[in-house]
């Protein structure tokens, strides 16, 4: 390595701890004058989080307590399946029962006998996984075994709908909504 080279990474180096150090005493600086103006700012956003996890608990409170409800008022597990096919349909939650094109099956399902799920082509979905829509995240894993590739399944019409909905991480996913 050259001297310069070293030179530069030492430079970079400092500069690093710098603006560590720049950081950490802008943090004391806002704990000790709360009356700045980046403290009120700092602040101000606290109370928005505190305000907005206050709210998102309480409508989570809520819908546990209509699911109860539900729960209780049901006669079998048919009377309360559209209510909540509804309710997933209004929180954007889709049901993925098919690998969906380019999608890897490990993440979206496990193993229903607890074995490796990577490399196959085809699955077969004993549980659905369910995923946020809007965010494109993996709820809940499914439940598959590896299946053999039937024509029905290779075409991915229906996957190819529900993949617009959806982006996961760094790859797209696409899901098929049960009707």
């Amino acid at each position: 390595m050259s001297r310069r080279t070293r030179l530069l990474e030492s430079i970079d180096e400092r500069l690093r701890e710098l603006e560590h150090k720049a950081d950490v005493m802008e943090k004391v600086l806002l704990i000790k004058e709360p009356g700045t103006p980046i403290a009120a700012e700092a602040f101000e956003g606290l109370r928005k989080q505190v305000v907005n996890a206050a709210t998102a608990r309480r409508h989570h409170l809520v819908q546990l307590a209509t699911i109860a409800v539900a729960v209780r008022r049901a006669t079998s597990v048919d009377d309360i399946e559209p209510q909540v096919r509804e309710w997933m349909q209004q929180a954007d939650v889709l049901e993925v029962f098919n690998l969906p094109p380019g999608a890897r099956p490990q993440d979206l399902f496990e193993h229903v006998d607890g074995g490796d799920l990577a490399g196959a082509d085809e699955i077969e979905c004993v549980e659905p996984a369910y995923i946020d829509a809007k965010t494109g995240v993996v709820l809940r894993l499914g439940r598959a075994s590896p299946a053999t590739k039937s024509p029905e399944l290779a075409s991915g019409e229906a996957d190819a709908e529900a993949g617009d909905k959806l982006a996961s991480g760094h790859h797209q996913v696409e899901a098929e909504e049960r009707t």
